[in-house]
């Protein structure tokens, strides 16, 4: 299921037509489809959203930050690995913290094999100390599923995961035009959806299979 479609939905659940872009903005109903995905997957450890940066990321003498992908939720391991030596993880702090210790990160004198790291938004990982030789940055992560196809019959927990997203989108998007009691409605479903999701996936892990997400 897309974003096209799930607006589709969105509107023609509440009754708003695609030309009355007053009452439901296209830019509003579009942040009601991205805040319902985020607070889906931000708030869960599913499997079919674990992911890793590709390929690797290195620092080089004096660098100490790597971007993140877009569709990047938040972290599950980092690891820094130095020529051949055994990857490590680094401690990791809030990026006010990595400031105080390293505020300078062109001052040579500190540079160093990195340590710690923060996160910096959702858009960044900071190291410090920053970089002394080229390090390896391997990053696993819990990502945001841009595209949610709900087409595949062998596939129940993407499709019950389209369902949820499309339903705390209508929510939102419910919410915003003051319609609170449809808006309840339409949460109770998503929520309903989600539980569809937690049993699909104990019944994967009962048969040591690992469901997917289909990607764009």
């Amino acid at each position: 299921m897309t974003r096209g479609e799930i607006k589709t939905h969105v509107r023609g659940w509440l009754g708003i037509p695609s030309t009355d872009t007053r009452r439901l903005p296209e830019a509003t109903l579009h942040n009601c489809i991205t805040d319902a995905i985020e607070s889906i997957c931000t708030r869960r450890n599913w499997p079919f959203l674990l992911t890793q940066i590709t390929p690797t990321e290195t620092l080089t003498a004096g660098e100490w930050q790597v971007e993140l992908p877009e569709d990047f939720a938040r972290p599950f391991l980092v690891f820094i690995k130095s020529g051949a030596e055994k990857p490590f993880e680094p401690t990791a702090v809030t990026y006010e913290e990595l400031l105080a210790t390293y505020p300078d990160p062109t001052d040579s004198a500190t540079w160093g094999e990195p340590s710690v790291v923060a996160l910096v938004g959702r858009t960044i990982l900071a190291f410090g100390p920053p970089a002394q030789s080229t390090v390896t940055v391997l990053c696993h992560y819990y990502k945001f599923p841009e595209v949610l196809a709900d087409n595949d019959e062998d596939n129940e927990v993407t499709t019950n995961l389209a369902r949820a997203v499309k339903w705390f989108a209508t929510a939102e998007a419910a919410d915003y035009i003051f319609e609170s009691q449809r808006g309840d409605l339409a949460r109770a479903k998503g929520e309903a959806a989600l539980a569809e999701v937690e049993i699909d996936l104990t019944d994967a892990a009962r048969l040591n299979q690992t469901p997917q997400i289909e990607e764009p």
